[in-house]
């Protein structure tokens, strides 16, 4: 029951009292009465009561989540978002532009993020209608696509309290209209979408991330729209089922197109529906909640009341069309004749997040910056009941951490090998240099051994044969002595 409820209900009941008197025509009285009431309760609840003055949280507790943003986590999501390989340049696939094979399997990647920080899923596959055909799609010259089905993911992180719950919206699909011809390409026309979208998807899954690490008085729920380049389709889609299921959204951020800034340092735009004191409220609370933390450079911003809700700048205008006034847009850019001037790759295949030297082309100050405050004021108004450590980041996916986690094992173990080759020829080095060292003293030992019995035996066999040679020449020698001798003698 909403606010001021139980006092109507006091009156009705006095009122009651006065008209129940025997013998009087009370029923229709009572059915007058209770008309009202009735029909209030079976309208839709567009938003909350105005923002009072939020109780700011401490600056403890909000540096505690936003010191846990990680740059590399926001970076490898807008990088999987342009190009599935991961790689700087565009692979065959490179478009969102939906509805497209590649835009599906981006929606299992996001899918997978949500799930992988224990958030409660849904991806709500939706045809435009004849409506939307005629009048949003046709004017956006486009051909509308009616056998193609489009698919929003909506992520949940329950809270305390179920009946109502803060939005943080981006849409994930992307155009080029660059190119003469761009429809009929549309499958195969690269328009990667760095910064329109792929930087407000990857400032809300993050921003998921480290909330659900947390603990929250109410719902927060995420929502990853398709079609917005057809004309706002995918929000268009889900504020009619937040009309028919009587949704109460106490508040909403979207966030579209914020990788640069038009000032050259980290600073958003908070646009805030004009002539609404709910959009204004909401957006009062985000530049306190900011001015508090000193995160960024923020301005409030009046956006142009686009009541029609077919056309504006993003996908706040189907909300604040509907009634949902309590919502607020980040934008970078003030006006969005600026956007070439700011981004020249707008809309454009140059729409990447690093430039050809392998630099980052959107700033990184400004997207981490950006992600502290969406998660600051969300917290703040859903009013943490805990805080915890956030999960591990889930970019890049398992699969892929697997194959670097394998390219790691791989490297390691050529790293052990190639140590354990080298210890290897190290010990052989060492048991070749003993080896002839005794080799040698053995060869030497033999050899002199060798060399001494050889001299030995030739001496002894030199000696023996020397003998048998000189014995003749002796007995001659004392013969020719001994016949001297008689000669000498006198006769």
């Amino acid at each position: 029951m909403r606010k001021g409820s139980f006092m109507e209900w006091m009156r009705i009941k006095n009122r009651i009292s006065k008209t129940w008197q025997p013998g009087r025509v009370w029923l229709p009285r009572l059915l007058v009465l209770l008309l009202p009431l009735l029909l209030a309760s079976s309208a839709p609840v567009l938003a909350s009561a105005p923002i009072a003055a939020q109780t700011l949280l401490d600056q403890s507790m909000v540096a505690e989540m936003i010191s846990q943003v990680e740059l590399g986590a926001i970076s490898c999501t807008i990088q999987h978002l342009q190009d599935d390989q991961g790689s700087t340049g565009l692979d065959d696939d490179g478009t969102r532009f939906t509805p497209t094979l590649n835009a599906t399997d981006n929606v299992k990647d996001i899918v997978a993020q949500f799930e992988a920080y224990g958030l409660e899923i849904e991806v709500d596959t939706f045809f435009p209608t004849d409506d939307e055909c005629a009048n949003v799609v046709k004017s956006m010259e486009k051909i509308c696509p009616p056998e193609n089905a489009f698919q929003n993911v909506i992520a949940t992180l329950p809270g305390e309290d179920h009946s109502r719950y803060y939005l943080v919206t981006a849409h994930y699909d992307t155009i080029n209209a660059d190119k003469a011809g761009w429809y009929e390409d549309k499958e195969t026309t690269p328009a990667p979408g760095a910064n329109d979208n792929g930087s407000g998807v990857a400032i809300m899954l993050e921003t998921a991330r480290i909330l659900s690490g947390s603990r929250f008085n109410v719902d927060i729920r995420f929502a990853a729209f398709a079609a917005e380049e057809w004309g706002l389709l995918g929000s268009r889609h889900y504020v009619a089922q937040a009309l028919q299921n009587n949704e109460h959204i106490a508040g909403f951020i979207n966030i579209d197109m914020v990788g640069l800034s038009d000032t050259g340092v980290p600073h958003i735009y908070v646009y805030y529906k004009v002539d609404s004191p709910d959009s204004l409220a909401l957006a009062e609370t985000i530049i306190a909640v900011n001015t508090a933390n000193q995160i960024m450079n923020a301005d409030l911003y009046a956006e142009q009341d686009w009541t029609d809700g077919l056309s504006g700048r993003s996908d706040q205008v189907p909300f604040w069309a509907a009634g949902f006034t309590q919502g607020v847009y980040f934008g970078a850019v003030k006006d969005a004749a600026n956007f070439d001037a700011v981004d020249p790759t707008y809309h454009t295949p140059g729409d990447v997040l690093y430039n050809p030297d392998g630099s980052l082309r959107l700033s990184a100050d400004q997207l981490v910056s950006l992600t502290q405050l969406t998660i600051a004021s969300i917290a703040s108004l859903a009013q943490p009941v805990s805080v915890d450590q956030a999960p591990e980041p889930a970019c890049p996916p398992d699969s892929e951490k697997l194959q670097d986690k394998f390219a790691e094992w791989l490297e390691a173990a050529k790293l052990w090998f190639a140590a354990k080759a080298a210890e290897l020829w190290q010990q052989v080095q060492d048991w070749l240099v003993a080896q002839w060292d005794i080799l040698i003293n053995k060869l030497e030992t033999e050899l002199v051994r060798f060399l001494e019995e050889s001299w030995q035996t030739l001496v002894d066999q030199c000696l023996g044969s020397s003998l048998l040679i000189l014995l003749p020449g002796i007995v001659v020698w004392n013969r020719i002595r001994s016949s001297r001798g008689r000669k000498d003698r006198p006769s």
